[in-house]
């Protein structure tokens, strides 16, 4: 919860930092805020056209729902441009975009094991929550104990597998490392690699602006990675190539990011 409060945190204040984006979304946090308190006292009951069918569906949308959804989105760089717009269209009523939103993940089983993803969360993570960690989430913000409530469901009788001891024993080691964080990632953002560079005394940690979870596509990052393998060290690696990489434009229309061009190109 705490670092996807953080990432849409940024995109809060890249957006606010932005003059097109302010313009066409002042005070977005609040509207935010506005929409997810509005949701949380009252879940609305809605009718919208699919996606991808056309057709006419009925849903409920509620504040978890929500947030879970644009938790979701954090994971992209692409899709956080669209964030402000989805939601002052969900605040003022139009739940649209935010349906369109959760529509790669009707199909997730198809590209992910969900089986096998419980199998390493309940051994690795779930089961090591403490009770003090638990009341700490209660007091999160944004997801609150929202996931670890319906993960504990599912671990509760889900097989797992026993971890050795000394598992989660941070990694000590001298070996070279390359250590990429996306400065807007949701889930393994900048923090944890300089967690992970503090046991790795021959790494060097870069974090890559404008890039969410995962790196790997961004500006030089594919040859800082190249470089690190063919010299099997971080020694001479520059990583100031990556200071020019930023997030993409936000979109105030769903023509595109600029506001006024889709206008312009009337005939």
């Amino acid at each position: 919860g705490e670092d996807a409060a953080r990432a849409l945190e940024l995109v809060f204040m890249d957006c606010a930092a932005d003059a097109d984006c302010n313009a066409a979304f002042p005070h977005l946090r609040d509207t935010f805020q506005r929409l997810v308190d509005r949701l949380a006292a009252s879940p609305e009951s809605v009718r919208a056209a699919h996606p991808r069918t056309g057709e006419m569906v009925s849903f409920e949308v509620g504040r978890n729902g929500v947030v879970l959804l644009l938790r979701a989105a954090l994971y992209s760089a692409d899709a956080t441009r669209l964030l402000p717009l989805i939601i002052q269209r969900a605040h003022d009523g139009d739940y649209g975009p935010l349906l369109a939103l959760s529509d790669p993940l009707a199909d997730i089983d198809s590209h992910m094991s969900v089986g096998m993803l419980f199998s390493v969360l309940c051994a690795e993570d779930l089961g090591h929550i403490s009770a003090t960690d638990a009341a700490t989430m209660v007091s999160e913000p944004l997801l609150g104990t929202t996931v670890l409530d319906t993960w504990s469901k599912v671990c509760g009788f889900w097989p797992q597998g026993e971890l050795p001891a000394g598992y989660h024993e941070p990694v000590i080691s001298d070996k070279p490392v390359l250590v990429l964080s996306g400065e807007l990632d949701p889930v393994t953002p900048p923090r944890w690699g300089r967690l992970v560079a503090e046991y790795l005394p021959n790494s060097q940690h870069i974090v890559v602006p404008g890039a969410a979870h995962g790196t790997i596509m961004y500006g030089c990052v594919q040859r800082l990675m190249t470089q690190f393998i063919d010299e099997a060290s971080v020694e001479h690696l520059d990583p100031t190539c990556v200071e020019s990489l930023q997030r993409p434009l936000f979109f105030h229309s769903f023509t595109g990011p600029r506001a006024g061009v889709a206008e312009a190109l009337q005939p």
